[in-house]
């Protein structure tokens, strides 16, 4: 932790970057299915407190404006919620001050007479938009899996030893060729369990943004649905494993040949529930009897099924918010959000772009706060040089967040009356008509202490956190997808 609130490092326009350079994004084409906010991440539990899915140890959930909500593994009450303007806190001095005038501005950012403004709470899935790379299963994407049960959780197989899944993705499928009889009318029965939900956003649960589950009939070759579905329910409620039916005809099918399909949409887990879609006992029969349909239970394992879908977008910019500085209404900057998480990263990048409308230079103090959901053994630690702050409950309540801000200030309270809550403190200076943009990572991975209580001092997130903050400018990784001019912006790593 460094004492002083730093003034943040100047652009780098011209600077070279070694390795390839990285790939950027543009807004997802039109006509794909809306995006979801909120997503899982493809890293193992390594402690006692399970997974959401199979080999999914936390999701990333981003809120209305735009901050990082609670997920699965509950590292945070909330990561990197903005605010802009002033404060009243020294620029260097005794750590405690600071913290202690700083959280005062903080804690009085609601009143009419405000320093700071917060980037508002109202952002709405009709207005965001989400930007390339569009993943599939090749990319890392998790839309199904044959599990019994799902690790870590209270979920069982619904029938027998296992039972076939559906991750909560933007488009999850389960799916197998069915070679089907001309003229014939087919009974096809199943049992599920449903467990979807929404998204944060203003907007989320509602059509065509919010969860959907349908089990329809596909053109093998096109991927087209054939006629309207046989089963179809978008209620974000959980619905305890129950048996169905739907009857079909094969009158005007293609070639008699059909993909059968169990479809999902829903925002991955958004607290300490998984959600799912759980899908056994298929069984398909005509009026002469029962017809063949080797591991409808998925007692063998997923094939002849296939884990399908894809087309998800993981990096969304929201639309940008007019922040009014202090004094209020005189001065003001516009600030857009952009969110991105690979699958299988231990991190998820927040970008912040600050645009500067008026023909003077301003100067801002930018303020983030995060809150760590620990117990009486809540702890932040330093970490890659000061670069990084690490939150842990060696108790074993929650895992460890990692918090990578860069040539900023990142501030606690040194005497422990506030123990969950870190606020990082950036100056910040937009030219006339210019931009200026800052970049944090937050880091998750599948460990912290043990539920037994014992003081299980964990090394991954200080690492992960140490490798970010060096390899900013030098692996592409960290950088790959922002979208173009955005990566000469950044002012803070």
């Amino acid at each position: 932790m460094r004492p002083a609130l730093a003034v943040a490092a100047c652009a780098r326009p011209g600077s070279p970057d070694a390795g390839d350079a990285p790939s950027l994004a543009s807004a997802a084409p039109a006509g794909g299915a809306p995006g979801i906010s909120s997503f899982a991440q493809n890293v193992r539990a390594e402690d006692l407190l399970g997974e959401l899915f199979p080999g999914q140890a936390n999701s990333w959930v981003v809120d209305r404006d735009f901050s990082l909500a609670p997920g699965f593994g509950l590292e945070y009450g909330y990561a990197l919620q903005l605010w802009a303007g002033c404060t009243t806190a020294p620029a260097s001095g005794d750590p405690a001050i600071l913290f202690d005038r700083l959280l005062d501005d903080w804690l009085a950012s609601a009143s009419t007479t405000a320093l700071l403004h917060p980037f508002p709470y109202d952002q709405g899935a009709a207005e965001v938009t989400f930007l390339t790379p569009l993943l599939g299963t090749a990319d890392g994407l998790v839309t199904a899996v044959v599990a019994a049960p799902i690790a870590g959780g209270s979920e069982s197989a619904l029938q027998g030893h296992a039972s076939a899944f559906l991750a909560g993705t933007v488009d999850s499928r389960l799916v197998r060729t069915l070679a089907l009889t001309a003229g014939t009318t087919y009974s096809l029965s199943w049992i599920e369990e449903v467990s979807p939900a929404a998204g944060r956003l203003v907007g989320d649960a509602v059509a065509p943004w919010g969860p959907r589950w349908q089990v329809v009939l596909r053109d093998p070759s096109t991927g087209a649905a054939l006629g309207d579905p046989l089963f179809v329910r978008t209620a974000e409620t959980f619905e305890p494993s129950a048996p169905h039916t739907a009857s079909f005809s094969t009158s005007g099918l293609p070639a008699h040949a059909v993909d059968l399909s169990f479809e999902l949409r829903s925002a991955a887990s958004l607290d300490a529930l998984g959600t799912y879609a759980a899908v056994d006992a298929v069984t398909l029969a005509t009026t002469g009897g029962p017809v063949p349909l080797p591991n409808g239970d998925f007692e063998a394992g997923l094939a002849p099924w296939r884990a399908g879908g894809g087309g998800q977008s993981q990096n969304v910019r929201s639309a940008p918010r007019v922040l009014a500085l202090y004094p209020a209404g005189a001065v003001t900057v516009a600030v857009t959000r952009i969110f991105y998480a690979p699958p299988a990263a231990s991190w998820a990048r927040l970008v912040d772009v600050f645009r500067n409308d008026l023909d003077v230079e301003v100067a801002t103090t930018v303020v983030y706060a995060t809150s760590h959901l620990g117990g009486s053994t809540t702890a932040w630690t330093s970490a890659a040089g000061g670069s990084a702050l690490v939150g842990r409950d060696t108790a074993g309540g929650v895992r460890d967040v990692g918090i990578v801000f860069g040539s900023a200030t990142g501030l606690v309270d040194p005497l422990g009356v506030v123990p969950d809550l870190a606020f990082v403190v950036h100056r910040v200076r937009l030219p006339p008509r210019g931009a200026a943009a800052l970049v944090h990572f937050v880091v998750q991975v599948g460990e912290g202490a043990t539920m037994t209580g014992a003081d299980h001092a964990t090394t991954a997130t200080d690492a992960a956190c140490e490798a970010i903050a060096t390899g900013f400018r030098t692996q592409p990784s960290y950088r790959e997808w922002l979208e173009p001019g955005v990566a000469s912006l950044v002012q803070n790593l």
